[in-house]
């Protein structure tokens, strides 16, 4: 069945991962040692015979109540220490090297602490390292991050397209609508997150066409909302730069170049678009390589001959890799971002407006 799904994957061009719970609510040897090497020839196994991977997923894993060989019963574990994440992490390594391992702390991505697919307004990419582990208690920073964390590890946002994670015929009515799924979008990706979408297959081992349906608008939405940058090759005005690193960068549609400021607090672009336009969304976005840099921003925009703070109906803190925020129309013919604080100088790969 693995190798089906492997090959389905290839043949419409989609990236294939694997999840293997650690914890398994039917093995009779759950809890004991030998279970651990039970586990770990499962894992090398599914790494070993399926073609590339892009993403091995691992869950809490925090043992308790199940079936296990048929004893119905509750089996507690040492959560930090009994699976020996290091050599599974060393497995994934020497057999998937290209693979994202998605763990409660990573270490290539991290859970974001809840399963309803959203990431904190204020989003650092960074985690302290050696501290996060299933049933770490103060899970819910971890829709936060930490500006002071020094592993990074982004946020992936979890959820199902219905109520739970397995399909139920019950629940059909209860498929997440297009605008609820939009909304999740812009609070997981707009939120420097991820964001990844359960699809419950039904007895028949299909997506539902009411899932099926509502992700292929949710998808068409999203790009419709996002379909013309009104910014697109505009040259903004900066306050300063550093070097070659100016303003045209900002706009000029490739990752690899970017504006630095000579600033750390009070950066600011300046887009002046000529004739008034109407805008709803606006996309930032810092240039990774160089580290997630800013804690506070502004957005102002010109109503005639003044400038307007923006209120976008959440908080301005945190870009990361992107930042989309959505408000109401404005009419305008001006755009300013001011960069209020960061850990170092702001470094804008691009800004977006639509």
């Amino acid at each position: 069945m693995v190798g089906e799904l492997s090959e389905a994957c290839k043949k419409y061009g989609l990236k294939f991962g694997v999840y293997l719970s650690p914890w398994d609510r039917n093995q009779a040897s759950y809890g004991s040692p030998y279970y651990v090497k039970f586990y770990h020839r499962q894992l090398i196994e599914l790494l070993s015979n399926y073609g590339e991977l892009f993403e091995v997923w691992f869950d809490g894993a925090n043992g308790g109540d199940g079936w296990y060989g048929g004893a119905e019963e509750k089996r507690t574990i040492d959560r930090r220490n009994y699976y020996n994440f290091p050599r599974i992490f060393e497995i994934v390594d020497s057999l998937q090297p290209k693979a994202t391992v998605f763990g409660d702390g990573g270490p290539g991505c991290r859970w974001v602490g809840n399963e309803n697919g959203f990431a904190g307004e204020t989003c650092w990419s960074m985690i302290p390292a050696n501290t996060v582990f299933p049933g770490f208690k103060n899970y819910k920073q971890l829709q936060y991050g930490w500006e002071d964390g020094n592993q990074w590890t982004p946020a992936e946002c979890d959820v199902s397209i219905r109520p739970g994670w397995f399909y139920h015929e019950s629940e059909d009515g209860k498929v997440k609508s297009v605008d609820d799924l939009c909304d999740l979008y812009y609070r997981s990706v707009g939120h420097n997150a991820t964001m990844l979408l359960n699809f419950p297959v039904d007895k028949n081992g299909l997506i539902h066409p009411v899932d099926s349906a509502n992700a292929v608008n949710f998808h068409k939405k999203i790009q419709q909302e996002l379909a013309v940058d009104l910014l697109k090759g505009v040259t903004p005005k900066v306050d300063s730069q550093q070097g070659k690193n100016g303003g045209k960068n900002i706009t000029d549609g490739n990752y690899d170049t970017f504006w630095a400021s000579k600033k750390v607090k009070g950066a600011s672009i300046e887009f002046q678009l000529g004739k008034a336009k109407q805008i709803s969304r606006l996309m930032l976005q810092e240039h990774i390589p160089l580290g997630q840099r800013v804690k506070a921003f502004s957005v102002y925009y010109l109503q005639g001959k003044e400038w307007v703070k923006l209120d976008p109906n959440e908080e301005t803190t945190t870009i990361g890799y992107k930042r989309i925020l959505r408000f109401d129309e404005i009419t305008t013919n001006g755009i300013r971002v001011v960069f209020d604080d960061a850990k170092g100088c702001p470094v804008i790969n691009s800004v977006s407006a639509y």
